[in-house]
């Protein structure tokens, strides 16, 4: 079961990465912005930069940067939020915030990651809308190479009270069954992926309720 569980967590973290789309070392805000306006304190996560917050639902614990560190291929004994900043101005992909539970369901431990990385010049809403096909394109591929069979689509939606795209996916590794929705932000020059994961649709709609704007 661990080797399963770990396979389906790569092939999650796998599907976040921006495939297809048009990022660059271009961003109107530094990096020390993008870190110093996101924190978690306790149970509720803020994020004033991209305007939203999220309460962890009972039973979910906000990673402490510890597993962050580890998912960014970060030096544990340096600074976290330095190395943040540099892999930023880098123009690289950077996880900002990740929330697991506490226990598995059904052989599936519900999660939400979020990540960062710098757009495009004059990357928009309307350009994100025209490369929507190739990043859910990558996406699939991405859980298809861990050998998943996937099903889904994408379409135009609200998150937060913001119009975005809404990636929506069910999928099944190793007779394990568990659903994907992926949101996408774009602020001052960065382009912010938010991944809900869960064993079910009904878990999924819990984790999204805890997102509320700021």
């Amino acid at each position: 079961m661990k080797k399963t569980m770990k396979k389906i967590a790569a092939a999650t973290l796998a599907a976040v990465m921006v495939t297809g789309m048009s990022v660059s070392a271009f961003a109107e805000a530094a990096p020390e912005e993008v870190v110093e306006e996101a924190a978690a304190d306790g149970q509720v996560y803020t994020n004033e930069f991209f305007g939203f917050d999220f309460t962890a639902p009972e039973g979910f614990t906000l990673d402490d940067n510890t597993n962050l560190t580890e998912m960014n291929g970060f030096d544990a004994s340096k600074d976290f939020y330095e190395q943040v900043n540099t892999a930023l101005e880098a123009g690289n992909l950077v996880y900002i915030m990740l929330c697991t539970a506490d226990q598995e369901a059904d052989g599936f431990t519900d999660n939400i990651n979020i990540n960062v990385i710098k757009a495009a010049e004059g990357y928009s809403d309307e350009t994100l809308a025209g490369e929507m096909e190739d990043a859910y394109q990558g996406i699939v591929s991405a859980y298809e190479q861990m050998g998943a069979t996937v099903t889904g689509g994408f379409e135009p939606g609200t998150f937060v009270g913001k119009d975005t795209q809404v990636v929506n996916l069910d999928a099944e590794l190793a007779g394990i069954k568990f659903t994907m929705r992926q949101f996408y932000l774009i602020q001052d020059g960065y382009l912010a992926v938010i991944t809900l994961s869960a064993g079910t649709q009904d878990r999924l709609d819990v984790l999204e309720a805890g997102f509320a704007a700021l």
